[in-house]
């Protein structure tokens, strides 16, 4: 009786080791094909947002080409309202004055030549040499009449000019001593961001002012009427 011995096996038949051993070395899916696997559901995640996010990108290209380029509403938005402008162009030509600058004379100097033509509403009228201030030593002084039209809103300009700084301001000083009635403003005058000169303002009584100033080596009055003096003396630009 023979025994049961794996070794003594029908021809051609695979033994149970073999069985085993095939089975454990039959082809299954590698680490690297495992790990594609599960990548899988991330790429195409990341796919899906960079999708959106390119969509989005050209909705917003389509709008602005649409709003400024065809049919252009938004740059038509963005132009100045033609009424506007015609109302901004009417406010300022009220502001200008009615009166016209007169010509200086012929041998004016350069101090005159800077006295400007128009001050906000005023016109530049008479001019003459003054006197006011000889005993200061000026190099010239001028006295310079502007005017709206309205002669009751005449202003009076008498300015001077020295060769030194310390000079003029002994000439302001004096002129600011000589002041009185309310203080009506008074502070540093800047040019360029720097100070140049002080300025006073005051009430001179029966409704007039005067304001007086320094810019450098020139010395300024203006004389008239409270309100007009107020309005001058702001807008001039020296």
């Amino acid at each position: 009786m023979s025994s049961m011995n794996p070794e003594n096996k029908p021809s051609g038949q695979p033994s149970f080791d073999e069985v085993m051993e095939n089975a454990s070395t039959t082809p299954h899916e590698t680490e690297s094909e495992q790990v594609k696997k599960q990548q899988e559901p991330r790429n195409k995640a990341v796919t899906a947002v960079v999708s959106v996010i390119i969509g989005l990108v050209l909705v917003v290209v389509i709008g602005l080409i649409t709003a400024f380029v065809y049919p252009g509403w938004a740059s038509n938005f963005m132009k100045p309202n033609q009424q506007a402008t015609s109302v901004t162009v009417q406010k300022r030509t009220e502001q200008k004055t009615t009166a016209t600058p007169d010509a200086l004379p012929a041998d004016a100097t350069t101090l005159l030549k800077a006295m400007p033509d128009l001050v906000g509403s005023y016109a530049r009228k008479t001019v003459a040499n003054s006197q006011d201030w000889q005993s200061a030593n000026p190099i010239e002084a001028h006295s310079v009449v502007y005017s709206t039209g309205e002669e009751a809103q005449n202003v009076t300009l008498i300015v001077g000019q020295w060769s030194k700084d310390d000079a003029a301001q002994s000439q302001y000083e004096t002129l600011v001593k000589g002041l009185s009635g309310k203080l009506l403003a008074s502070g540093d005058v800047m040019v360029s961001g720097k100070q140049t000169g002080q300025y006073e303002v005051h009430e001179t009584g029966s409704g007039s002012a005067t304001a007086v100033w320094r810019n450098a080596t020139c010395v300024f009055q203006v004389t008239g009427s409270t309100d007009a003096v107020k309005n001058f003396y702001q807008q001039f630009p020296l």
